[in-house]
């Protein structure tokens, strides 16, 4: 269906995925919903319905006009994806399963709400630029600086012991990762830390804290060695290789989170 100003719908894989605009009223994102809805009300009835609000808070009166519109004109609400925890909090007091925003999730919405969605902290010189629920840095972090930010965090260059990245989503960094990373900071445990070359002093994923060695191998002495991906498993930090392509022998390494524009 077309995307229009306040509401894209997409086909996902458990079967729609309704984007809400956190940029304007809540009146006008309602009043469009229940128009695209009513225009074609067999597209919707019967289909399991993700809706991402995005960063906007809604109360537990707004919640109910949405969840109520959408069982009564035959959906069912599966997923509740936002950043504010006090939104999905509402939401799990209906049944609904909450999160936060994740591109590995599947999560998007270009040009819906970015002006405001995420609150970043980004040092002055540092070249930066957002991409639905994340962030894409072209820099390289130096000791002393930090990046905050209500998403994913991608950074192209390496993190300096002494710098850090704190983000609600997942952390990927294009270079070494020295300093620290800390990723689902709002509770998401499938979040992850990916980086080209993984030294860093301190993870962290969903509360989960891992320290680890400061030395750092040689060039001349370190085995030649894949990107690596740390996630929590059993309740604690583990880190592997990226997945490689075993059949063909290349080294053509999956990531889990794509598409940044």
């Amino acid at each position: 269906m077309q995307a229009s100003n306040s509401v894209i719908i997409k086909g996902v894989r458990e079967g729609l995925l309704l984007i809400l605009d956190d940029d304007v009223p809540f009146a006008y994102v309602l009043t469009e919903l229940t128009e695209r809805i009513s225009a074609t009300p067999d597209f919707f009835r019967g289909a399991g319905v993700i809706v991402n609000a995005g960063r906007r808070v809604m109360d537990r009166p707004e919640f109910d006009v949405v969840y109520r519109m959408l069982t009564r004109n035959g959906m069912q609400v599966l997923t509740f994806v936002s950043l504010s925890a006090q939104s999905r909090m509402v939401a799990e007091g209906y049944g609904v399963t909450s999160r936060p925003p994740s591109f590995a999730a599947g999560d998007a919405g270009t040009g819906v709400g970015l002006k405001s969605r995420g609150s970043q902290r980004v040092p002055d010189d540092v070249s930066f630029r957002e991409a639905a629920m994340g962030l894409f840095l072209h820099c390289d972090l130096r000791p002393g600086q930090t990046v905050k930010y209500a998403g994913d965090v991608c950074v192209v260059g390496d993190v300096e012991l002494g710098a850090e990245i704190v983000a609600d989503g997942d952390v990927v960094v294009w270079g070494t990762l020295r300093g620290a990373a800390y990723a689902g900071v709002g509770g998401n445990s499938a979040s992850v830390i990916c980086a080209l070359a993984l030294y860093p002093t301190q993870l962290a994923i969903a509360g989960v804290v891992s320290r680890f060695p400061t030395n750092e191998p040689q060039a001349s002495d370190a085995p030649s060695q894949p990107p690596e991906i740390a996630r929590l498993e059993d309740g604690r930090i583990v880190v592997e290789a990226w997945r490689s392509d075993k059949e063909t022998g290349t080294n053509n390494y999956e990531l889990r989170i794509t598409n940044y524009e």
